[in-house]
């Protein structure tokens, strides 16, 4: 069961998640134990504009490339990352330039 939620940071108050969150890619292409393994935001002032990203550890189009979507942000949608070796993805980060 995929998800992305919200919750919020409260020491005194952490609760149940109070937003779900449309991750955009067709739940069908996510592998089981291979879903989203990161969840970033990119970099408010480039240009995707403070996005939030998520990124499958290993869930792969025909092409054998990454499932990725911004599910927030004026760019919202599904694409993906050009796999590289047979290295899965287990974290991310967006430099200053705006790569990810």
């Amino acid at each position: 069961d995929q998800r992305v939620v919200q919750f919020r940071i409260d020491p005194d108050n952490m609760k149940a998640p109070f937003k779900a969150l449309d991750y955009l890619v067709p739940a069908r292409e996510l592998r089981q134990n291979r879903g989203f393994e990161t969840v970033t935001h990119a970099n408010p002032y480039a240009q995707h504009e403070g996005g939030l990203v998520v990124v499958s550890e290993k869930s792969l189009d025909k092409a054998g490339n990454i499932y990725a979507a911004i599910i927030e942000g004026p760019h919202k949608g599904v694409f993906t990352v050009k796999r590289n070796d047979d290295f899965d993805i287990t974290d991310g980060a967006f430099l200053p330039d705006g790569d990810l």
